[in-house]
Order: structure tokens, then C-alpha cells, then sequence
């Protein structure tokens, strides 16, 4: 996550298994450092979601 992650929360509701947010945090949390290869698109689609594009998928 970059630092100027908001908790907007879109990425979240787009992809609840990959993303938390915990109720007093400030930033996203990944539940799995590197989703398994099936959630490769929904993880891209939940990233682009985000308006700060503050979460980057790395290679």
C-alpha cells in the first residue's frame, strides 16, 4: 500500500477476501500477501477502484 492510502473502502466491498479494514485503522491491511493466481483479475479490478490509487500490484 502506498502512504497516501484513505480509507475509502472501495477496494473492500469489491474483494472482502484479499482487503480488510479494520474499524479503527486508517489504512487497508492485505489478508494475503500474494492472492492466489484465480483472484489475479478481481484483485486488478478491486486495485483500479481505489481514488488515490494508493494499492499498486507488484510482479
Amino acid at each position: 500500500m502506498g502512504s497516501s492510502c484513505l480509507p475509502h473502502a472501495c477496494y473492500l466491498l469489491a474483494l472482502p477476501t484479499v482487503f480488510d479494514l479494520a474499524d479503527d485503522a486508517d489504512q487497508v491491511t492485505l489478508l494475503y500477501s500474494r492472492p492466489d493466481d484465480g483472484l489475479r483479475s478481481s484483485v486488478q479490478r478491486a486495485t483500479s477502484m481505489c481514488p488515490m490509487s494508493a494499492i499498486v500490484i507488484e510482479e
